[in-house]
């Protein structure tokens, strides 16, 4: 439970727009981070599957256990995910009751509960121009969670859950 952090935070404008590395950003309840792409309603997904997107998280380990499969490795940026972590299991969160509070995770000044797992697609094939992401991260493509509390997430801040 300790030493969980946050490693990177990134947003879109739109989408298909680059992500934007964040030193900072306000989670915004109900909605997602302020400025990206979900949180505005104009993400690839927003419409499709009435899946939660507000936030996606990826962990540091599954992304550096995923690029160890690839020749070319992906940069955390070109996940697409938010939140990149470190020192946290998120897919473990996955297999607790959705109803438990163990679901839920504070990250930085905000609440969030963790809803479903964020399988890996095609998007960062395409918009990075480099193959092999659908195959390596699966297992390792994050999960996504919803806002419960607004609040400011740092890069270096503490996970608690």
């Amino acid at each position: 439970m300790s030493g969980a952090r946050v490693e990177g935070l990134f947003v879109a404008s739109e989408a298909g727009a680059p992500m934007s590395r964040c030193f900072g950003v306000y989670a915004e309840t109900g909605r997602g981070l302020e400025g990206d792409r979900y949180e505005r309603g104009t993400g690839t997904f927003s419409k499709k599957l009435r899946k939660i997107r507000q936030v996606s998280l990826i962990s540091a380990e599954g992304v550096d256990a995923a690029n160890n499969l690839l020749e070319i490795p992906y940069t955390y940026k070109e996940t697409r995910r938010n939140i990149v972590t470190s020192g946290i299991n998120l897919e473990d969160i996955l297999d607790l009751d959705p109803d438990s509070l163990q679901r839920v995770l504070r990250v930085g000044d905000a609440l969030l509960q963790v809803t479903d797992n964020c399988s890996p697609c095609k998007r960062p094939e395409q918009l990075s121009g480099k193959v092999g992401f659908y195959g390596a991260f699966s297992g390792h493509g994050g999960v996504r969670a919803r806002v419960l509390e607004p609040g400011l997430i740092c890069i270096g801040d503490v996970i608690k859950y």
